[in-house]
């Protein structure tokens, strides 16, 4: 019985090691470049809101200070709201800093390159790990280099 125990665990240990996931280069890629797009439009989306909040609090405040005309009650309710919209807007910045980042992992792929090895005689392919970088060289890097050209 323990025998039979010891056998049936090892192989509960051993069948896992044989069904790892599939990671292959041009898919990690893939899932870097959808998640920098996915961040991205997250920023946007909290810019655009935030800012559209802000817009509507200074609106609010503007009005009740109208319809106060002076007097010592004073309502911050339209402050309280284009304050909650400026925070909702520099919350964006960490999104666009990690769709940068993921952006420029992308651009750094690990693959697989296929070379010709003369192994006893035959001539043998063999696929050697490899880092790729790409650089965008179309665009300038600065604004300020456009007037340059």
């Amino acid at each position: 019985m323990k025998g039979l125990l010891l056998v049936f665990f090892s192989f509960c240990i051993w069948v896992p090691a044989f069904s790892q996931a599939d990671t292959s280069f041009s898919k990690i890629r893939a899932e870097y470049m959808a998640k920098s797009k996915k961040q991205h439009r997250a920023g946007w989306f909290l810019v655009g809101g935030g800012l559209a909040i802000t817009t509507i609090g200074v609106l609010v405040q503007a009005n009740s200070n109208e319809k106060n005309n002076g007097t010592e009650a004073t309502d911050y309710t339209g402050s309280a709201i284009a304050l909650f919209g400026g925070c909702l807007t520099i919350t964006s910045i960490p999104f666009f800093i990690g769709a940068a980042n993921n952006k420029r992992r992308a651009t750094i792929s690990f693959g697989k390159t296929n070379t010709i090895h003369l192994q006893e005689g035959y001539f043998v392919k063999r696929a050697i790990p490899s880092v790729s970088l790409t650089l965008n060289l179309a665009r300038p890097a600065f604004k300020g280099l456009e007037s340059v050209r």
